[in-house]
């Protein structure tokens, strides 16, 4: 892991929100859900060497609260679907984790080294909780996933 400047980068893509405790309960879910359909309609616009991404943004709180998610990409348009979004990821310091293997689980993995890395009580960095972001190109078996972080 390593702390980069990013973004600005547009994305358009579908939103839903959510809670990290909704996603544990099938019921509930919305992650999955929104993946599927961003696939069903988006997938056959894009090219293999595409990259997409997952990003959460407005934060209620922290890990606990509601935020968005929106799966998207910069290559599409907004009239790749009818309640197609355009968000900006914005410009700053991101601190990126990586990860190669079997998706979903690879990403899921991830995201539970993250929160175990900025519980530490000697974690070096804090979360700004602006917009978190995962990339992914397509039909290869990695992931970044950059973590905001306050100045």
């Amino acid at each position: 892991m390593d702390v980069q400047s990013l973004g600005p980068l547009t994305i358009t893509g579908l939103k839903t929100r959510t809670t990290n405790a909704n996603e544990t309960n099938p019921q509930t879910a919305a992650i999955k859900p929104l993946w599927e359909r961003f696939f069903m309609q988006a997938g056959q616009q894009m090219a293999p060497s595409d990259t997409f991404y997952g990003i959460y943004t407005h934060y209620e709180s922290d890990v606990n609260g509601e935020y968005d998610l929106i799966v998207g990409s910069p290559s599409l348009s907004s009239s790749f679907a009818e309640d197609s979004v355009t968000h900006e990821i914005p410009q700053g310091r991101y601190l990126v984790f990586s990860a190669c293997g079997e998706m979903p689980q690879t990403v899921i993995t991830l995201w539970q080294q993250i929160w175990q890395y900025f519980s530490a009580a000697d974690c070096p960095h804090t979360r700004a909780y602006t917009s978190d972001f995962e990339s992914y190109v397509m039909n290869e078996s990695r992931v970044d996933i950059a973590i905001a972080l306050k100045d």
